[in-house]
C-alpha cells in the first residue's frame, strides 16, 4: 500500500512517491530532526515478515554503516514503524551509470575520473572486510556534480532470474540464498570467474567486475555479453575482451589485470587499482589529486525518473557523503623506466633530485633529474647508493661490494658497504669509511652520523668513530633534526613479533623511544620540513597509511595513499620525494615428477616456510593482505590444488609424518603445533623467550630447536622437549644476519645430533647434546638449507648478483659441489630465500620477492 504525502515514519515526513518495484516503494521525504531531504524505502511485507531475511538485513547494513567515504551512498537510519519496516539514505540527483552510457562511451579522460572514485570507494569497503559482490553500472550513480557513488553495497540479492523477461540474461540477477560455496551470486555479464564457478567471492571479485565496467565505459560494449546468460558465463570463464584501440595503452593495462582469470593475477587492492588509475592521468606532467573526489559542474539537470531506479536497492550501501578533510596534495612522477628506484635526496644547492634505481635489472647506480624535464643523467656511480646530501651540495653515498647482490641492496640488514663523499658533478668518489649500512649529514654539513653493524651489533657514530649508541636491535633510517639538535631513527628487535619504535637521540648519546605498533620490514623516515614530527611510513607486511609522530610521542596519520609509498626525503619547502611501490612475493619450484618450473603461490605474499620429505607437500605463510594482519598459515598440495588455511601466524615447520605444523603466533609470541588434519593446537611452554627467528623438529613432533631471544641476551639456538620441557641453549650468541636464521627448514641432522648453525660469520655444527661447534670451510654469509637423508652432506647456498647458488658439501671431506644455481628473471628482483629441497634431491621450491617503484615529488602534505 502506497503512502500518502504528510504520513509520518519515525521523524520522517514522506513529501512524493518517486518510484515503485519488486523490492518496494521509494519516496521524497523530509528528515524533520536535521531538516534534511532524504530518500525513504519502505521494503515489501514480504521480506519484513522474514524473520531470516530482515535479521541478515539489519546486521549486514549494520557492517556497511561503519564505512564512511563519499564515493558510497550514505545509509542514515533503519527501523520499523506502524507495520512498515523502511530505510533511510542521502537523496541523489543525477542518473546511473548505465543511463550515461546509453548516450555512448565515455572519454578516457571520464572514465579514468569515475573509475579512480569508485575504486576509492571500494577500497574504502574492502578494507572493512565488506565486499560488494554485484557491482554493474546500474549500481553507480553519477552526481550532478560529478561524483560517482557505489549503491547497492554489501548485500547478497535474493531476487528470481529475469531471464524469461530479459531480451539477453547478461544483465540479469541471479538467485543466492547466502554466500556459501558452490551458490552463484552476481551479474551474470559482471560476475568474475570464480563466482561463475559458485566459489566463494572476495574483493577480488569485485576488482574483476571493476575491470568489466571500466571496459564498458571505454568502449560502449559489455565486456563478456553473449546471446544466452550461459555463454556469457563461458566467455567469463575462457574469453578475453577485444582490443581497446582508442584507449591510452596505459589504461588498457590496468582493464586486463583488473579481468585476469585467476584471482591471484589481478590487482590484489582497490587501493592499487585506485592509484594506477590516477597515474595515468598524471604520466603527462604533474596533476592535482585529491583525498576526495573533486566538485565538478555537469551540464544536465536532475533526473527524476534515474532516482526511481537507483533508489530501488540503494538501502543496501552506506557511506559519508561529506567531504575529507584531508589536504589538496600534488604528485609529480619523476621517473619512467621499469626497475626499482632505492633512495633519493633533494640537492639543497640545486633543484636537483639525486637518486639510485636499478633499471631493467642492472647494478644500483646513482642518477640525477631535474623536476618538471622528464630527463635523467647518469652521475657515474655504479653499485652505490646516495643516502644524504649536505647543505653544501658535498653527496654521502654508499659503494657496495661487486657481488654484493640485488637481492640484499634495500634490506635493512643487508650488505654493509664503504661510504664515500663526492659531489653531482664530479663523478668521483673518495672513499672514507667501512662497514657503514647508513649515513646522514648533520645540519650544517660538518659532520656524519652513520650506523655501522659489528659482531651483531649496531652503533650509531658521532662523528665517525665515536659511538653514542649501541645496540643489538636493527637500527634504520637516522636522520638529523633541522635545527641539528637530534637523530631521529627506527629501532626494532629481532625477530617476528617485534614492532618498530621511532627513537629520537641527543648528541650525548641520551635516547627516547615511542613504539609504534607496526611490524614492517622495514621503517622510512624523514623529519617534517619545520622539525617539529617526524614522518615515516613501514615497508612490507604493515599498513600503508604515511605516519608522523611528534617529538614528545604524538601520532597522527599524514595520508592514507591508495598504495604503499616510501619517504624517501623532505625538503625545507614541504616537497617530499617518495617511492611509489608495487611488490610481490611468491612460491616457484618444479614438483616431484616435473620438469618444468612452476609457480605455487597461492594469495599475495606467499612464502614456503617447509615440505614434505616426498616434496608434495607444501607448508606456506601468507602475510600479505590475504593473510591478513596476524598473517595466516596454509597447506597446499604440489598439484597446485586450493591450499588449506591451518590458522594464524608464521609457518616453520613441517614435522616428519607430516601431521603438525610448527609456527607461530604474531600476538601473544609462543611456539604452536597447528594439525594438518583433525586435531587440537598444541601450546609450546616457553615463557622465557621474548621472541623466534626460526624453529624446526629434531626427529619427531616430540622435540624442536629454534632459534629464539630471552629477554635482554642475544640470539641463539635452543632445544626442548614439547610442549613443556625446559628450554635448553645448544649455541652461544649467532649472528641474524650471517647464517643465523635458516635459509631451508631442516637444519638438524637425521640421526638427531647435530644442527648446522653460524658461528663467527661461518656454518658450524652444534652437537645438540652440548660441545665444541665443528667450523665447515664454506665462504662468509653462506645460508643453511638442510642435510641429506644420509646425514652426510649438506645443502647450503651463496648469494650472488640476482642468483643463488646452492651447493652440496661432503662434511667429513669438506669437498663441494654446485647442485643448481637459482635465476629468476632480474627485472625487479629483491630477494630469493626459504629454499625447500626434496629427501631424493629431484624436487625443490624457493621464495621470490619481487618489486618495481617510481619516484615521485609530491607537495601539499602537512
Amino acid at each position: 500500500m502506497s503512502l500518502e504525502p504528510g504520513t509520518t515514519l519515525g521523524s520522517y515526513e514522506v513529501e512524493a512517491s518517486i518510484g515503485a518495484g519488486g523490492m518496494g516503494e521509494v519516496y521524497r521525504a523530509r528528515d524533520t530532526k536535521l531538516g534534511r531531504d532524504v530518500a525513504v524505502k519502505v521494503l515489501p511485507e514480504s521480506f519484513a515478515r522474514d524473520p531470516d531475511r530482515l535479521s541478515r538485513f539489519e546486521r549486514e547494513a549494520r557492517a556497511v554503516a561503519v564505512l564512511s567515504h563519499p564515493n558510497i551512498l550514505a545509509i542514515y537510519d533503519f527501523g520499523t514503524t506502524d507495520g512498515h519496516t523502511f530505510a533511510v539514505t542521502e537523496l541523489l540527483e543525477g542518473e546511473t551509470l548505465r543511463e550515461r552510457l546509453s548516450y555512448g562511451p565515455l572519454p578516457a579522460r571520464k572514465a579514468i575520473e569515475y573509475g579512480a572514485q569508485v575504486a576509492r570507494g571500494l577500497a574504502a569497503a574492502h578494507e572493512k572486510d565488506v565486499v560488494h559482490r554485484d557491482l554493474k553500472p546500474e549500481n553507480l550513480f553519477i552526481t550532478t556534480d560529478g561524483r560517482a557513488k557505489i549503491l547497492d553495497f554489501g548485500l547478497a540479492k535474493m531476487v528470481s532470474p529475469q531471464a524469461e523477461r530479459d531480451e539477453s540474461q547478461s544483465s540479469a540477477p541471479t538467485r543466492a540464498a547466502g554466500t556459501e560455496p558452490g551458490v552463484v551470486l552476481g551479474t551474470v555479464g559482471y560476475m568474475s570467474p570464480e563466482q561463475v564457478r559458485g566459489e566463494r567471492a572476495d574483493h577480488r571479485s569485485d576488482i574483476f567486475a571493476f575491470g568489466a565496467i571500466l571496459y564498458e565505459m571505454l568502449s560502449g560494449l559489455r565486456a563478456f555479453q553473449r546471446e544466452t546468460g550461459a555463454e556469457t558465463m563461458t566467455a567469463i570463464l575462457k574469453d578475453d575482451t577485444a582490443e581497446l584501440r582508442d584507449s591510452p595503452p596505459a589504461l588498457e593495462r590496468i582493464v586486463h589485470r583488473c579481468l585476469e582469470k585467476n584471482p591471484g593475477e589481478r590487482f590484489q587492492s582497490a587501493y592499487d587499482l585506485a592509484f594506477a588509475l590516477e597515474s595515468v592521468s598524471r604520466e603527462s606532467g604533474p596533476a592535482k589529486v585529491e583525498a576526495a573526489p573533486r566538485e565538478t559542474s555537469r551540464s544536465w539537470t536532475a533526473v527524476t525518473l534515474a532516482i526511481v531506479a537507483v533508489l530501488a536497492a540503494y538501502w543496501l550501501g552506506r557511506a559519508s557523503s561529506g567531504a575529507s578533510d584531508e589536504p589538496l596534495v600534488t604528485y609529480e612522477r619523476l621517473t619512467f623506466r621499469r626497475g626499482r628506484v632505492y633512495t633519493a635526496q633533494f640537492d639543497p644547492e640545486s633543484r636537483d633530485v639525486i637518486y639510485t634505481a636499478s633499471w631493467d635489472g642492472a647494478v644500483p647506480e646513482v642518477y640525477s633529474t631535474l623536476p618538471g624535464t622528464r630527463a635523467s643523467r647518469e652521475l657515474g656511480l655504479k653499485g652505490a647508493d646516495v643516502l644524504s646530501v649536505s647543505s653544501r651540495g658535498e653527496m654521502a653515498v654508499l659503494r657496495k661490494a661487486d657481488g654484493a647482490g640485488l637481492v640484499t641492496w634495500d634490506d635493512v640488514d643487508g650488505t654493509a658497504g664503504t661510504l664515500a663523499l663526492t659531489t653531482a658533478s664530479s663523478g668521483a668518489a673518495r672513499d672514507i669509511s667501512e662497514s657503514v649500512l647508513f649515513a646522514d649529514w648533520t645540519a650544517d654539513g660538518d659532520e656524519l652520523v652513520v650506523v655501522r653493524r659489528i659482531d651483531g651489533r649496531f652503533r650509531v657514530e658521532l662523528p665517525i668513530g665515536t659511538v653514542i649508541y649501541e645496540t643489538t636491535n636493527v637500527l634504520s633510517s637516522p636522520r638529523v633534526s633541522p635545527d641539528g639538535n637530534a637523530i631521529a631513527f627506527g629501532e626494532k628487535a629481532m625477530g617476528f613479533s617485534s614492532s618498530w619504535s621511532l627513537g629520537f637521540l641527543t648528541f650525548d648519546g641520551e635516547a627516547t623511544r615511542f613504539d609504534t605498533g607496526f611490524r614492517g620490514d622495514r621503517m622510512d623516515l624523514a623529519w617534517s620540513p619545520d622539525g617539529g614530527e617526524v614522518w615515516f611510513n613501514m615497508a612490507q607486511g604493515a599498513t600503508p597509511d604515511l605516519h608522523a609522530i611528534s617529538r614528545n610521542g604524538s601520532r597522527r596519520t599524514l595520508l592514507r595513499p591508495p598504495i604503499p609509498l616510501r619517504i624517501l626525503d623532505v625538503e625545507s619547502d614541504g616537497r617530499l620525494l617518495v617511492a611509489r611501490t608495487n611488490s610481490r612475493v611468491g612460491v616457484m619450484g618444479i614438483a616431484p615428477g616435473d620438469t618444468v618450473l612452476r609457480d605455487f603461490s597461492w594469495l599475495d605474499s606467499t612464502e614456503i616456510d617447509a615440505i614434505s620429505g616426498d616434496g608434495k607437500t607444501l607448508l606456506l605463510t601468507e602475510y600479505g593482505e590475504g593473510g591478513g594482519e596476524e598473517w595466516a598459515v596454509y597447506l597446499r598440495n604440489a598439484d597446485r590444488s586450493p591450499a588449506v588455511r591451518l590458522g594464524d601466524g608464521q609457518a616453520f615447520d613441517l614435522s616428519p609424518d607430516g601431521k603438525w605444523a610448527l609456527t607461530m603466533p604474531r600476538d601473544p609470541v609462543s611456539l604452536v603445533l597447528l594439525p594438518t588434519g583433525p586435531g587440537t593446537p598444541t601450546v609450546v611452554d616457553n615463557d622465557s623467550i621474548v621472541d623466534f627467528v626460526t624453529a624446526s623438529f629434531v626427529s619427531d613432533v616430540d622435540e624442536i630447536v629454534f632459534a629464539g631471544i630471552e629477554e635482554g641476551e642475544p640470539l641463539r639456538w635452543f632445544r626442548q622437549s614439547v610442549p613443556n620441557g625446559k628450554p635448553q641453549a645448544i649455541t652461544g650468541p649467532v649472528s641474524f644476519f650471517k647464517g643465523g636464521a635458516i635459509l631451508g627448514s631442516s637444519p638438524v641432522s637425521p640421526d638427531g645430533t647435530t644442527i648446522a648453525a653460524a658461528h663467527d660469520g661461518k656454518i658450524a655444527l652444534y652437537p645438540l647434546d652440548g660441545g665444541e661447534p665443528r667450523v665447515l670451510d664454506v665462504p662468509d654469509s653462506a645460508l643453511v638449507i638442510r642435510f641429506t637423508t644420509d646425514g652426510r652432506h649438506l645443502f647450503y647456498a651463496e648469494e650472488g648478483d640476482r642468483s643463488m647458488s646452492v651447493y652440496r658439501i661432503e662434511i667429513e671431506t669438506g669437498q663441494r659441489q654446485l647442485w643448481k644455481t637459482i635465476e629468476p628473471d632480474p627485472s625487479g628482483l629483491d630477494d630469493i630465500y626459504a629454499i625447500q629441497i626434496s629427501d631424493d634431491g629431484e624436487s625443490f621450491y624457493y621464495t621470490f620477492q619481487r618489486g618495481y617503484s617510481d619516484l615521485f615529488l609530491v607537495q601539499g602534505l602537512r
